[in-house]
């Protein structure tokens, strides 16, 4: 397991927590985009990148499979606790939105990564 990968991930899951959990202000729409469910997309990719780039090196079988659904899981998890939050709203279209991201996060890492153990050229400088 690469350690300072690992680091990464526990800071992302740490990060989407507070973000997920914390008070906010108005919810507004720049330009008419729907900047939230951008936010919730690209959250969610970053954090199934860093679990993939933590666990790939290990001997965990299956390590796609297990960096989409537990990021996936906890994604659920962070949507379900809003709905107890009275400063918070739940809302199922963040839900399709984090996994959406984690598929993403999957599919990019997959996609910049070569081989078992190299990486090409882009993915080298993360």
């Amino acid at each position: 397991m690469d350690k300072k990968f690992f680091f990464y991930a526990l800071f992302s899951v740490f990060a989407v927590a507070v973000l997920s959990l914390a008070p906010l202000g108005e919810n507004s729409s720049h330009c008419g985009l729907p900047w939230d469910k951008l936010v919730h997309f690209f959250m969610y990719l970053v954090l199934t990148v860093t679990v993939l780039r933590a666990l790939t090196r290990t001997k965990i079988r299956r390590v796609y499979r297990i960096s989409f659904i537990l990021p996936a899981l906890f994604g659920v998890l962070m949507e379900s606790a809003q709905y107890f939050l009275p400063y918070r709203s739940f809302e199922f279209c963040d839900m399709l939105c984090n996994i959406a991201g984690c598929a993403a996060g999957c599919f990019f890492y997959r996609l910049c990564h070569r081989g078992k153990f190299g990486v090409s050229g882009f993915a080298q400088r993360f």
